[in-house]
């Protein structure tokens, strides 16, 4: 995706986008502007905005940056309220632009990517955190209940002759309607579940949006020094005490008809799947070694990536778990020639 945002253009100043003969060189910023917008209206690929959007901040400057972000802004929400009212396309580029902006901040500040990564995302886990609480305080009913009204709204649409106009099929028709037969019930998993899943959301978005920009640095190594590599971001550690305290919701889960009925087992899936998050890191840069060791290149090498953390992602965080008494990387370093290539 990096190679395909490479297009010749002219070369410009981090803070400019005029080259040397001065002539404004639109080219590239346009063209980056509406490979974000596409991105973003594609739903399944607007994971990747952050990473374009950044890559104007740092090829442009900040300023000619935050420009185009704010034009990328208007025409999201003119065809959010407009075009195709009730869409969420507007908010999500404006998620993706903070989530560059802090991506870009890393690299103008030379912060290791690990610092940075640990960094960012704790200050976005905690906006989001008090954005949610604020909505909540500001609903009559509360997050809850009007997430259960909102439920039962579309249950009832279901059932009705609307629902008919929705163009699903009987199969697909008859298992909305079991999904969605107890709202209450419906509301209460995805609320219990709603922590851990912004918690993985934030870290692996710009795990995975660092990690691309660091894959294609001489996109914006004409404009910026940064000092560290892909090999950096994917050399994760976690700490190893870290495993006391990953006992510790295990007990926590194991007793919990005991300790905190009801409870507990909602507290200790949400921390665990928090922890499991920077386990999955850990193991995805053993995997990437062993990839290197093999001499699997290429797009072999690409497609296997994509289909491990797609279908084998708990399995990479048992690695990445046990590589605190194995040493994966220990083993593979007496054989690996080191590379920079993944």
């Amino acid at each position: 995706m990096l190679q395909a945002m490479n297009l010749g253009f002219g070369n410009t100043n981090a803070n400019s986008a005029t080259p040397s003969g001065g002539t404004p060189a639109w080219g590239r910023p346009l063209f980056l502007l509406v490979i974000s917008l596409v991105f973003t209206a594609s739903f399944i690929m607007s994971i990747f905005t952050p990473c374009v959007l950044a890559l104007l901040l740092l090829m442009h400057g900040r300023l000619q940056g935050t420009l185009l972000i704010l034009c990328g802004a208007t025409a999201t929400f003119f065809y959010g309220t407009k075009l195709l009212p009730g869409s969420m396309v507007f908010y999500s580029y404006l998620t993706s632009a903070l989530l560059a902006y802090l991506i870009a901040e890393v690299i103008y500040r030379k912060l290791h990517p690990l610092r940075g990564l640990m960094v960012c995302g704790s200050i976005l886990v905690v906006v989001a955190g008090l954005m949610l609480g604020a909505l909540s305080l500001s609903l009559p009913a509360g997050l809850s209940g009007e997430l259960e009204k909102k439920i039962g709204e579309f249950s009832s649409k279901l059932k009705t002759d609307e629902g008919k106009n929705l163009g699903l099929q009987s199969e697909d028709k008859k298992v909305l309607l079991e999904t969605f037969a107890n709202p209450k019930e419906l509301t209460k998993d995805i609320l219990a579940g709603l922590p851990f899943t912004l918690f993985i959301s934030i870290f692996f978005a710009l795990w995975t949006n660092l990690g691309l920009l660091l894959r294609g640095p001489y996109l914006f190594a004409a404009h910026i020094s940064y000092p560290f590599t892909i090999r950096d971001l994917l050399h994760f550690k976690t700490p190893d005490v870290m495993i006391w305290p990953l006992i510790a919701v295990l007990l926590l889960m194991l007793l919990e008809p005991y300790v905190w009925p009801n409870v507990a087992m909602i507290v200790g899936k949400n921390l665990l799947f928090c922890f499991g998050v920077f386990y999955f890191f850990q193991g995805f840069g053993i995997f990437v070694e062993l990839l290197t060791l093999l001499k699997i290149e290429g797009i072999f090498r690409s497609l296997l990536i994509i289909l491990t953390v797609i279908t084998s992602y708990w399995i990479l965080a048992l690695v990445g778990l046990f590589d605190m008494w194995v040493d994966f990387r220990k083993l593979i370093s007496k054989k690996l020639d080191r590379g920079d290539t993944i």
